[in-house]
């Protein structure tokens, strides 16, 4: 019954994949270790098989093979190549095509290009990154299969359904990476037509077949990878998938180099029926999965291929034809990863170490290049034990900006050729300090945290932690124009000093302070706005009573579990104005104290803070804007400008998403307290005795 009504659910969608037993041509997870185990001991130069990690619930290996020259050798200055398969256990096609990368490269050894790859890169090959699942799908027991073997309820059992959807166990490890994990099936979810089979997790991160390639592109940083996978429904089949271009509205930084090497991967396989060669396209989903969360925060530009038709498990003969043709892509990547090619058009990629100019050392240091460094993508690093970086980039013209805390950020336009391009950079050290610059804040509670800022040096700033009142904290510096900022639980203050050679001490007093007003958002008496505003009480783990106020009407949220699976409207204007003014001392300095949780979508849609004399802060100009993915409870202190000479405020609290696109909407925004606090703090220096006031 149930597969009947499947079928006739996909009447508009295609018919989803449904085989009752797998061809005997496909190795079980035994057969997969006593072949790359055999290839590790006939190639012993050039192949090393090792346990990359182990699976989620029944603890099987996870092996990850080698192939380099020198293979014992870690060698930075080798670009790394990752090719891994079956993240999804039906996906069984991916498992020939690795295997057959493996053989050609090992038995073809001494043979251009196989030596040359051997010679310039280091290939890493995860024949099978889903063991447990797999094993359900080689047993028999359920040839659809997708999902690792988590028990989801805990009872000891695998509960699954044979067919396609209703396995209540397990998670999809694909929609278990971080960027956008959010908008991935929750447990239970029932939406769409293959129920269950697309559990995101109960957390980022939370199956070990996501950590293990998490972990290893965290440490090996490849510059290219390939994740096999097969379309169960046909739709997506013989396409290769590049990151990304969200519903076709937000193109990554690096779309087009990405675009071209998907072309060149995508334009070397030929389709099952000979008519063409499989298509590229950017992926267009917000899912959690791997290929667009391994760009985001670490720069890999992987491709998601979807080989094979609708029958994703074909016979020998049909095996062999797509484990072929998609071997003559992986050749072209390989190829296209090398120093040059005449097998490609291009080889641009941008290379080079960075070091300490004054010792040589390397540095692990942030190499960006402007323009593709937006504040959503994680830096893109050179490796701390050598230096290395690789920027896959067309060949063009560029600004490289490299930088590291305690050196001079090195700013160059550079041309990257058609092939390999290295540029090494020597950073400078900042100047020892020249000062000590003693700080003595009083007047407040707990412990807080102070943090310098240097105007005048790039990328340049101290911390300091767990200061406390009445406990002179003595920090060495470079002399001049620097920003001090303090916060503490109750007080935050910051201003700008010019601090001369030598000694200087500062003394801040914060005890002058008055809480002007408070809001705990037990309910939205004191508020008026749109209708979306909602308020939220409940207990903690600490068995304390907490509140919020949410943009959008749910109950499900708290800061505990720090997940929030509601998102605001498309389009929206949300808006919640204070219903009285809150009376200010002008002449002091006010700041509105801001304790929240935010997830919106970065640069597009905007969390607001607006303050107005008489409550008209709907189109007013606002004096905090804020958006991106801030989800866990935090502060802001936002200070109302010196400019503001009205003594009356009204406080507006605006969410706005920039378009009418459902797919682009967010959590949005939770608070959990605001406060306006006004400070008459009482700040003196004291330079070689003299003793100065400080205006504020």
């Amino acid at each position: 019954m149930k597969k009947v009504l499947t079928m006739m659910l996909l009447a508009f969608t295609g018919i989803l994949f449904s085989q009752g037993t797998l061809p005997a041509c496909y190795p079980t997870n035994q057969e997969i270790a006593a072949k790359i185990l055999a290839y590790q001991e006939n190639y012993p130069e050039i192949c090393k098989v090792e346990i990359a990690g182990y699976s989620q619930q029944e603890n099987m290996p996870i092996y990850i093979v080698k192939l380099s020259h020198n293979v014992d050798v870690d060698d930075d200055s080798k670009p790394v190549i990752l090719l891994s398969s079956t993240i999804h256990a039906e996906e069984v096609l991916g498992v020939p095509i690795t295997l057959k990368t493996i053989d050609e490269i090992l038995k073809k050894r001494n043979v251009p290009p196989h030596y040359n790859w051997l010679q310039q890169l280091q290939i890493y090959v995860i024949p099978m990154l889903n063991p447990e699942g797999y094993q359900v799908v080689t047993d028999g027991l359920d040839t659809s299969y997708r999902k690792n073997k988590r028990d989801n309820n805990e009872n000891g059992i695998f509960d699954f359904v044979p067919g396609v959807g209703n396995d209540y166990d397990g998670v999809d490890p694909n929609r278990n990476f971080p960027l956008n994990w959010v908008h991935g099936d929750t447990l239970g979810s029932t939406a769409g037509l293959e129920i269950y089979d697309y559990y995101r997790g109960h957390a980022p991160l939370s199956e070990s077949e996501t950590n293990v390639i998490w972990d290893f592109v965290e440490e090996y940083k490849p510059v290219y990878s390939i994740q096999w996978h097969s379309s169960r429904t046909g739709n997506l089949s013989e396409k290769v998938y590049y990151p990304w271009n969200w519903v076709n509205l937000r193109p990554s930084p690096d779309i087009d180099i990405s675009a071209e090497i998907a072309e060149g991967v995508a334009t070397n396989i030929l389709k099952e029926d000979q008519s063409n060669t499989y298509e590229f396209y950017p992926g267009t989903g917000r899912k959690g999965s791997q290929d667009h969360s391994l760009y985001q925060a670490f720069g890999t530009l992987q491709l998601l291929i979807e080989c094979g038709t609708l029958n994703l498990q074909p016979d020998s003969l049909g095996m062999a034809s797509v484990a072929q043709q998609c071997y003559n892509g992986t050749k072209w990547l390989l190829n296209r990863a090398l120093a040059s090619s005449n097998s490609t058009n291009s080889n641009s990629l941008l290379t080079g170490v960075v070091t300490n100019a004054a010792t040589t050392e390397p540095l692990e240091a942030e190499v960006a290049i402007v323009g593709r460094n937006q504040r959503y993508l994680a830096p893109r690093l050179s490796k701390a034990s050598s230096g290395r970086y690789f920027r896959p980039l067309k060949n063009g013209q560029y600004t490289l900006e490299v930088k590291k805390a305690g050196y001079y950020t090195h700013t160059e336009n550079i041309i990257v050729y058609s092939t390999k391009t290295t540029k090494n950079v020597a950073l400078t050290p900042l100047p020892n300090p020249n000062s000590n610059l003693t700080l003595n804040i009083t007047g407040f509670w707990g412990a807080g945290k102070i943090t310098l800022d240097f105007p005048n040096i790039n990328n340049h700033q101290q911390v300091v932690e767990n200061v406390t009142s009445d406990s002179p904290t003595t920090i060495p510096v470079i002399s001049g124009e620097i920003v001090v900022t303090f916060e503490s639980e109750d007080r935050f203050y910051t201003q700008q000093f010019t601090i001369p050679n030598g000694p200087y001490l500062i003394d801040i007093d914060l005890a002058n302070f008055q809480d002007l007003f408070t809001e705990n958002f037990e309910n939205l008496d004191s508020w008026t706005g749109t209708e979306n505003w909602a308020t939220t009480t409940y207990t903690d783990a600490n068995n304390i009573q907490q509140s919020f106020v949410s943009d959008s009407k749910h109950w499900n949220f708290t800061f505990d579990s720090g997940y929030d699976n509601n998102f605001y409207e498309a389009n929206c204007r949300y808006h919640l104005t204070t219903t009285e003014a809150i009376t200010i001392d002008p002449s002091k300095i006010n700041y509105i104290e801001l304790e929240h949780w935010l997830h919106t979508e970065w640069d597009y849609d905007k969390a607001m803070v607006v303050i107005t004399p008489d409550g008209n802060g709907t189109d007013a100009e606002p004096i905090w804007v804020e958006s991106g993915q801030f989800d866990y409870l935090h502060k802001t202190w936002i200070k109302i400008p010196a400019d503001y000479t009205s003594d009356q405020i009204y406080i507006t609290l605006r969410l706005e998403d920039d378009n009418a696109e459902p797919r682009l909407v967010d959590p949005g925004w939770n608070i959990k307290k605001i406060s306006v606090k006004s400070f008459a703090p009482n700040v003196t220096s004291n330079e070689n005795g003299n003793v100065a006031p400080i205006t504020s």
